[in-house]
């Protein structure tokens, strides 16, 4: 009997300690820079963007839409997946997550992230934008916490 309680009461540490490695970050932007288009000169202009949102990167749940990736980002308190993260962290500490119009780069080393959101001046005369000022490319960096 005693044998038994002991095999019962490690598997219920290991699948404890299990579930405490499971790994998610919080993303906070720092700073955030890019390119709007100003209707009255028919030009595009520097801008800096608000830095008022927060992204999560978790390992993808059932609901995901693609179970098939290493991890998802989504921004914090939506469980809406904004990207996917194919492969799991390399040997450098580096992840890489992409969707359509966008792009995150995370190192697990130093903490620190890039987020690229192309749409809107590339893709000019699509169905998307059909003409200029359809998006605003932007570029930011910022820091993740683990959770």
């Amino acid at each position: 009997m005693r044998a038994i309680f002991s095999i019962f009461l490690i598997l219920a540490f290991s699948s404890t300690s299990a579930a405490q490695q499971i790994e998610a970050f919080l993303c906070i932007p720092d700073k955030a820079t890019g390119f709007k288009y100003n209707e009255t000169s028919k030009q595009w202009e520097e801008t800096t963007f608000k830095t008022d949102h927060k992204y999560l990167i978790t390992r993808p749940s059932h609901q995901s839409l693609n179970i098939n990736s290493a991890w998802v980002v989504k921004e914090f308190g939506s469980e809406l997946v904004s990207m996917w993260c194919e492969d799991d962290f390399d040997e450098f500490g580096f992840l890489f997550c992409k969707s359509y119009e966008a792009e995150m780069r995370f190192n697990r080393e130093n903490s620190r992230f890039l987020y690229f959101y192309s749409l809107g001046y590339y893709n000019k005369k699509t169905s998307a934008y059909p003409e200029d000022g359809g998006g605003t490319p932007l570029v930011e960096i910022g820091t993740c916490s683990k959770l």
